[in-house]
């Protein structure tokens, strides 16, 4: 009996382990559905760029103006961006992209009045304040649990003496963190102050760039999280090209071509480069007979877009058949081939 017993309770402690080693994968093109679509696009190109792109920039505005361009069709909770019509915007302001890796952090902070380390849990804010700051930028982010097995590897004084072996090992439990060891300090008010340093994971523990950060513990949260996507930004991004723009992944769903309601998905052929893309959005946007049209899906040289009829669908097939530079065949009315003038 007390071996069966033995037997469980270590089953229940590698599930338990289990848990706690599979880090979450934030999607970057991902975000609640609280936000509005503009909200959604300053997100996502902040995450995309880790900050660094300036959005009162004049496309970035214009793009702020038909936000639902660049939402993945249908798309309502969560709010989903298309990675493509992005990737596009990017390519046109000249910004690199940093999709991958989105790398997950563990903080080890020291509270210096108390001479203790914040645990993750509720009994201060920090735990969730740097969780939700994670998610913003799409980096999982956890404070230890601060239980046994951790308190027994590390100490409030090995994170002040950047001690970053017995860190590495305790924090093989949660799964492929890079380890951020800081000292949190206060004047004895609201203001905070936190230096941290971040580490990598690659087993060595591999110093890299430290920061300071002041004020209140949200805004010492934000400038924390801030400038480790600004660097990871900077380490990883990779430049947006014409072909990344125009890849996508997945069939484009041709028997779904044609109208519901008053939106049709239209298939567009002959795309040969980005330039193509933007003069096909331009030409729609003239029509009198669509209030709005987007991008569903790009792959090589064909695109779906989906149109919204202003008034009727007949307006919207008249526009379509009058349009020389998007040619078609009657035995496939919703397919058309892109003609450059």
């Amino acid at each position: 009996m007390f071996t069966a017993i033995c037997r469980w309770f270590a089953v229940l402690v590698c599930l338990f382990s289990s848990c706690l080693s599979a880090a979450p994968q934030l999607d970057v093109y991902t975000v609640a559905s609280t936000s509005s679509p503009a909200s959604a696009l300053a997100l996502v190109l902040n995450r995309l760029t880790g900050g660094q792109l300036d959005l009162k920039q004049p496309l970035i505005q214009e793009a702020f103006a038909t936000p639902g361009d660049y939402l993945v069709a249908g798309t309502t909770t969560p709010l989903r961006l298309n990675a493509q019509a992005l990737d596009a915007l990017l390519l046109r302001v000249g910004a690199a992209h940093w999709v991958q890796p989105r790398p997950g952090l563990l903080f080890w902070i020291r509270d210096m009045a108390h001479s203790q380390l914040v645990p993750g849990d509720q009994t201060t804010p920090w735990a969730d304040l740097f969780r939700a700051q994670g998610e913003y930028w799409a980096l999982p982010t956890l404070l230890p649990l601060m239980d046994l097995d951790d308190v027994t590897l590390v100490t409030p004084d090995l994170v002040s003496q950047g001690l970053v072996a017995p860190v590495l090992k305790a924090g093989q439990r949660y799964g492929d963190y890079w380890p951020v060891l800081a000292e949190l300090s206060s004047d004895g008010t609201e203001r905070w102050q936190l230096r941290w340093q971040l580490y990598e994971a690659d087993g060595k523990g591999t110093a890299l760039i430290k920061g300071q950060a002041s004020g209140s513990p949200q805004e010492v949260v934000n400038q924390t999280m801030a400038a480790i996507a600004d660097y990871f930004a900077h380490r990883f991004a990779t430049p947006v090209t014409a072909q990344s723009a125009l890849a996508s992944p997945g069939s484009q769903r041709d028997e779904q071509l044609g109208w519901s309601g008053n939106t049709l998905r239209l298939r567009v052929d002959g795309l040969r480069s980005l330039d193509d893309v933007l003069a096909v959005q331009s030409l729609l946007a003239k029509w009198p007979s669509v209030s709005r049209s987007s991008i569903e899906n790009l792959a090589g040289d064909t695109a779906i877009l989906v149109l919204e009829a202003k008034t009727d669908q007949a307006a919207v097939i008249s526009d379509l058949q009058a349009e020389s530079r998007l040619r078609g065949d009657s035995t496939a009315p919703f397919i058309r081939h892109w003609q450059n003038p």
